[in-house]
C-alpha cells in the first residue's frame, strides 16, 4: 500500500513545483531585465532637455553670455537653452530642434590703460536641430555622442572705436548665423524620466554684418569657434 502511494505523491509534488516556477519566471524576468537609461519602458518617449553652459572657450577674445529673462543668465552661443525632442530605439537616440537666446559683446585694448579700444555688441537667437546616440549604456547612464546645427540670427551690431578722445558708433543690421558642434556627453538617471549630465565639445558660428551706410563701411564676416562645456537637465515621459 505504501509503495503505491509514494510514486503518486511524488508526482503531485513535481506538479505543484513546476506550476510554481511558471508563474514564478515573469517576475524573475522582470527583475533582471536591464532598464532603460532614461528610467522608463523601451518605446519612445517625449522628452525636454535644457543646458547651462560651464564654460566657453571662444577665439578673438570673445565674451559670451545670453539669458531668457532679466538676471537668469546663460553662457554660450554654441548649443540650445531649450530643446524639445524624443527618444527612441530603447532610449539610446535622442532627436529633437532647440532654441538658443544669446548675447556677445568683445572689447579690444589699443594701450595699456584702455584710454583707446574697439568694442562690439550684438544679440540674437537660435534654433539647432541637435541629435544624440548612446555609445555605452546601462540602466543607470549612458556616455553618448551628439552633433548639432546652429541656424540664428543676429540683432543689429553697434561697433565702437575709440582714439585719441575721438568716439566712432557704427550700426551694422543683423546677420544670418551658421554653425556646426560636437561633443561627447555622459548622464545619469536621477529618477524614473529624469536625469542629469554634463557634455563637451567643440563647435563654430560663421555670419556676415551687412555694411553700415552713414559710415561707408563694409560688410564684415566674423568666425567664431571654441569648445564648450553644458550642464544637460532632462526630462521625459512615455508615448
Amino acid at each position: 500500500m505504501v509503495a503505491r502511494d509514494t510514486p503518486i505523491r511524488s508526482s503531485l509534488l513535481a506538479t505543484v513545483l513546476a506550476s510554481l516556477g511558471a508563474l514564478a519566471a515573469p517576475s524573475a524576468r522582470a527583475q533582471t531585465e536591464p532598464a532603460s537609461p532614461t528610467g522608463g519602458s523601451s518605446g519612445a518617449r517625449l522628452a525636454l532637455q535644457a543646458r547651462v553652459d560651464a564654460f566657453n572657450v571662444v577665439n578673438e577674445g570673445f565674451s559670451i553670455r545670453g539669458g531668457l529673462l532679466g538676471d537668469f543668465v546663460f553662457e554660450g552661443i554654441f548649443l540650445p537653452t531649450a530643446t524639445v525632442g524624443a527618444r527612441l530605439l530603447d532610449g539610446k537616440l535622442f532627436v529633437g530642434l532647440g532654441f538658443g537666446q544669446y548675447a556677445f559683446g568683445s572689447e579690444d585694448c589699443e594701450n595699456d590703460d584702455c584710454s583707446e579700444f574697439d568694442e562690439t555688441t550684438t544679440s540674437g537667437y537660435s534654433f539647432t536641430p541637435l541629435a544624440s546616440f548612446d555609445l555605452l549604456s546601462d540602466g543607470g547612464g549612458a556616455l553618448y555622442a551628439l552633433g548639432a546645427l546652429t541656424v540664428g540670427t543676429l540683432g543689429d551690431t553697434t561697433q565702437v572705436s575709440v582714439r585719441g578722445g575721438s568716439r566712432t558708433t557704427t550700426e551694422r543690421d543683423g546677420a544670418f548665423l551658421f554653425g556646426v558642434n560636437l561633443g561627447v556627453g555622459l548622464r545619469g538617471l536621477v529618477s524614473r524620466g529624469a536625469a542629469i549630465g554634463g557634455e563637451f565639445g567643440w563647435g563654430y558660428a560663421s555670419g556676415s554684418l551687412e555694411a553700415d551706410p552713414d559710415t561707408d563701411s563694409d560688410d564684415q564676416s566674423f568666425f567664431l569657434h571654441g569648445f564648450f562645456g553644458t550642464l544637460l537637465f532632462e526630462g521625459s515621459v512615455g508615448l
